[in-house]
């Protein structure tokens, strides 16, 4: 089994009351992931 994860998000955080052309703030977050179960003890399967 193989999996395969991934997310991104990012951009401007403007806050009321701080955000100017002087003063800017950005957010930016991440998540990645990967799992594989098996090894090589598990079985190879084909297809005639």
């Amino acid at each position: 089994m193989r999996s395969s994860f991934g997310a991104a998000l990012g951009g401007p955080a403007k806050i009321p009351g701080q955000w100017s052309s002087s003063v800017k703030s950005y957010f930016y977050a991440d998540f990645e992931g990967y799992r594989q179960t098996g090894g090589a003890n598990t079985p190879t399967r084909t297809i005639p």
